[in-house]
């Protein structure tokens, strides 16, 4: 009967010891990579601010202000989430992904253009010069849909 008890006591302490070893294998797995590490992660945020600014530029041909640079806090996602706006004016918001492996733009959003883009920053158009662009535009687009 002793020995069993025994037995007992060994196995439930033998579980236990691979249940801490797991457990404590498990915490030090979970933690975050380094870009997202205290001592990494004002590099990381600068990396995927001036990604954001670059891909906007080189692809959009606008000028964007960067406002908040954020983590989704899921670590394995390895993205950071870009917000901002375009230089000039606050109201056009834009937001991007930048994935944190080779620091490119995964995806962006916005409610711009760039025909919106270039009219709202080029102030020295008169009313009349936007108005006749915009005309010009819908002409052509009528004129396509009639080829």
């Amino acid at each position: 009967m002793e020995s069993t008890i025994l037995k007992l006591i060994a196995l439930l302490g033998g579980l236990t010891i691979t249940a801490l070893f797991i457990y404590g294998v498990t915490i030090i797995d979970n933690s975050p990579p380094d870009e997202f590490n205290e001592v990494n992660w004002a590099d990381t945020k600068k990396k995927a601010e001036q990604s954001t600014i670059d891909y906007f530029k080189n692809k959009k041909n606008m000028d964007v202000e960067i406002k908040v640079v954020s983590s989704s806090g899921e670590y394995a996602k390895r993205e950071v989430y870009v917000e901002g706006h375009l230089i000039g004016n606050k109201q056009k918001k834009i937001s991007s992904i930048v994935d944190t492996k080779t620091y490119k733009v995964k995806s962006v959003k916005g409610d711009i253009n760039e025909t919106n883009y270039h009219l709202l920053l080029n102030t020295s158009y008169t009313f009349e010069e936007i108005k006749a662009a915009i005309d010009e535009i819908i002409n052509k687009a009528k004129e396509r849909i009639r080829n």
